[in-house]
Formats: C-alpha cells, structure tokens, sequence
C-alpha cells in the first residue's frame, strides 16, 4: 500500500514545476476569449499585451483542491496586481453548477477576474485532463511554469517574483 501512495505522489510531482523546453522554440500561451459570470469579456492576449505576467487556472466549484488554490492565488493577486500581474481563473464547471461556482467567487471575495468555458474549448484547447490546472506565462506570452493539480503557493510565488522583480 505505501509503495502505491508512493507512486502516485512521485507521478504527480513530476507532472509540475519549470516548463522544460525541449524544441527550438519556448511554448506560447494560446489565445482565448471568454465571459465572466456578469457577461464581461476577457481575452488572454489582452493581458499579454499589457506586459503582465499572467496566471491561467483552470477550476471547477466541486473541486476542494481549486477551492483552495482560488484563496491562495487571490492573496498573491492582492499582493502583486499593482506590479505588472495577472491572474484569470478558467471555471469549467456544468451549467447546473454554475451558481455554485458564482457563490464561491462571493462568499471568499475572489478579486481576480474568473471566466466561464460554457462549451469546454480552452479546457480542449490547452489539453486540460484534470483540475486544478495552472499555466504562468511571462510578459511577452512564454510558458514559464505550469502545474496540475494543487501546488504549494510559495513555489508559484517564487515564479512569480522572478518575472516581475
């Protein structure tokens, strides 16, 4: 039983962490528009184009994990926004779920952006298999870090400092 624990924990750390580079060139954000729950439009590029480091996370409200990376991720967007930082949260919830994910957002006063993939085409998009997922990119769109599942805030933090410190 503990070599399973083992390996499962072995598995999911090494799917998270510094973006390898393994081509000639670095991988790019990919590009998408979105509405918040309030009908507000935001597209990536825009945030890009803004010089801001930016973090994509992907959530859902049934997701205890996202739960929890939300609260964390909006202490850092406190602390950072005023410093060329950006964070969009991508809900991928069902629509029955939707009022779930808009009462979390209130009750735990979530101040950073959060959209709505209604039809599942960014979660497809950026190849999302499991939640909470996590994408850093620079200011100029580069991919720097990436995590799956939920990874302990200091790290991103640190990631985080270097782009814009």
């Amino acid at each position: 039983m503990h070599l399973i624990i083992v390996a499962v924990i072995l598995m999911l750390s090494a799917h998270s962490g510094v973006v390898e580079e393994t081509d000639d060139s670095p991988k790019m954000y990919e590009n998408f528009a979105l509405r918040d729950f309030d009908g507000v439009r935001y597209e990536l590029k825009d945030l890009i184009a803004a010089n801001k480091a930016t973090i994509i996370t992907f959530w859902a409200s049934w997701c205890l994990p996202c739960q929890k990376e939300l609260k964390e991720m909006n202490k850092l967007y406190t602390q950072y926004r005023k410093k060329q930082f950006a964070v969009l949260a991508v809900n991928t919830d069902q629509r029955q779920d939707v009022i779930k994910a808009k009462r979390f957002l209130l009750k735990n006063s979530i101040t950073f952006p959060s959209v709505y993939d209604e039809r599942g085409d960014v979660k497809t998009k950026y190849q999302i298999t499991s939640i909470p997922r996590l994408f850093l990119f620079d200011q100029k769109g580069k991919l720097i870090f990436e995590a799956k599942g939920f990874k302990d805030i200091s790290e991103i933090e640190n990631e985080i400092k270097k782009l814009i410190e």
